[in-house]
């Protein structure tokens, strides 16, 4: 690979964005001492009370996910460490019945736990984020 290659190449990939109708500016950093990081400075944002919620739900239907499908193939056994039986920390799943996956009540039971268990760990989520900002204040 030699430095005309490069060039060769930024050239044609240019020329590709321009019959695009795309804009674009080359800008070469010298692979020595001077380059340096892209960003200096600044600090990470923070993330937003809607983002902490998306988060925290998303996690609780993950949690709700596998603790199902370990029930569904009958092995949630896995999740008993000890005498600690992790199900539980899918706080809902004390609502689930026999017939979770077989009756149309439970199945409604199901996904109302589901929504519960979603709605526990968003609530659990705010919650670190008012602590965390009432720490950092």
């Amino acid at each position: 690979m030699t430095a005309e290659k490069v060039h060769a190449g930024i050239a044609v990939a240019m020329k590709g964005f321009a019959e695009r109708g795309w804009e674009a500016d080359v800008c070469f950093i010298r692979p020595d001492e001077t380059a340096g990081p892209i960003r200096t400075g600044g600090t990470i944002k923070p993330m937003t009370t809607q983002q902490v919620l998306i988060v925290g739900g998303t996690v609780g239907l993950l949690v709700s996910s596998v603790v199902l499908a370990l029930l569904w193939f009958g092995v949630s056994g896995v999740l008993i460490i000890g005498k600690t039986d992790l199900m539980y920390v899918r706080p809902s799943s004390v609502m689930l019945v026999t017939g979770w996956r077989s009756t149309i009540p439970g199945m409604m039971i199901t996904a109302s736990s589901v929504v519960i268990n979603c709605l526990l760990y968003m609530a659990f989520a705010y919650a670190l984020l008012r602590f965390a900002r009432l720490v950092r204040t």
